[in-house]
């Protein structure tokens, strides 16, 4: 009974892939699970590793260094679960990284850089990152509170 209830509460690929399989395979509930996850379990691993990657922001407390780090241990996973073919790891990372930059004023500023050089490598941009944030040791905004005698 505990079969027939799933798989009439499954559809479309599930079904049929549930189906293919010999009748011993899924006569038990635990049969049918087994199957599922054999069929299914690489795509939703590829899939949610593609968007640990691509969801990847600077946090507030990371460094640039830290950022890109993290974003090139990433990488390697989708390559290894990826069943299509996967853009230049080169491109990707350095897309990613003048994207996701949590500093606005920064990333508008790396973000025309690349654009003014579009052969520019990820170690390019990253020394970049680098040359922008050693000139720019001062904080950007400060206020002055004068008094004022009306």
């Amino acid at each position: 009974e505990a079969v027939n209830i799933l798989i009439f509460h499954l559809e479309g690929v599930a079904k049929e892939e549930v189906k293919l399989q010999p009748t011993a395979h899924w006569s038990t509930p635990s049969g049918i699970f087994n199957i599922l996850r054999k069929v299914f379990s690489k795509q939703l691993i590829e899939t949610q590793e593609r968007r640990k990657f691509f969801t990847r922001r600077q946090g507030d407390q990371e460094s640039v260094q830290d950022f890109a780090h993290a974003l090139m241990v990433l990488f390697p996973c989708i390559k290894q679960l990826s069943s299509e073919a996967v853009p230049n790891k080169d491109t990707l990372l350095k897309e990613q990284v003048v994207v996701n930059l949590k500093d606005l004023i920064l990333c508008r500023d790396i973000k025309c850089w690349a654009r003014d050089h579009p052969t520019a490598t990820f170690q390019d941009v990253h020394l970049e990152v680098n040359h922008h944030q050693e000139e720019d040791t001062l904080p950007r905004w400060f206020a002055v509170a004068r008094e004022a005698v009306a």
